[in-house]
């Protein structure tokens, strides 16, 4: 007997019988997958989710890092995504994402299932210097530093260290109002 995959695509099955699955209770919804109900959902399968979304040069980033990290509990309705600056990459993008070109370094990149996300430590970073309304973001970069084992101590030597880094006050400025330490 075959034994299907911990997500499961229209590739594996119709969308009718994933549908008829889903009322069934044998499997439930992983953005725009399904993974069957003997699975914990990991962030493996969260990545795995956004497989049919992203290139092999795309990287998972943001709140879509942060739902792939657990810090989120859905997924965002339009993904965030990047390439690296120095990556040539092909097509418009996806139809669920906006794509954008970032300095990054393969350190602060993880493959998870085969899917490029960034770190929680660059995902905070990330989050602290560019979420408008921060308040709404504060739980979750406190979520992400949790799952990551990261200090607000790291993340303030993470910024000292990058001098350039846009909006990097506006980060320091919030870093003090999250609660993690």
């Amino acid at each position: 007997m075959t034994r299907l995959g911990d997500i499961l695509t229209t590739h594996d099955l119709p969308a009718a019988e994933l549908g008829a699955l889903r009322l069934d209770g044998l499997v439930f919804a992983v953005d725009g997958c399904f993974a069957p109900v003997d699975q914990v959902e990991q962030p493996r399968h969260r990545a795995a989710a956004l497989a049919p979304l992203v290139g092999p040069r795309i990287i998972v980033e943001r709140a879509s890092a942060a739902w792939v990290w657990g810090a989120l509990a859905s997924p965002p309705t339009r993904h965030t995504l990047c390439s690296s600056a120095t990556a040539r990459r092909r097509g418009t993008g996806p139809l669920r994402g906006a794509v954008r070109e970032v300095a990054i370094s393969p350190d602060e990149i993880l493959l998870l299932a085969g899917v490029a996300v960034t770190s929680p430590l660059r995902t905070v970073v990330d989050l602290l210097r560019v979420e408008t309304d921060f308040d709404d973001w504060r739980a979750v970069c406190e979520r992400l530093m949790a799952a990551g084992g990261l200090t607000t101590g790291a993340l303030r030597d993470e910024l000292a260290q990058r001098p350039r880094l846009p909006h990097r006050r506006r980060a320091e400025e919030r870093l003090d109002g999250v609660s993690r330490c």
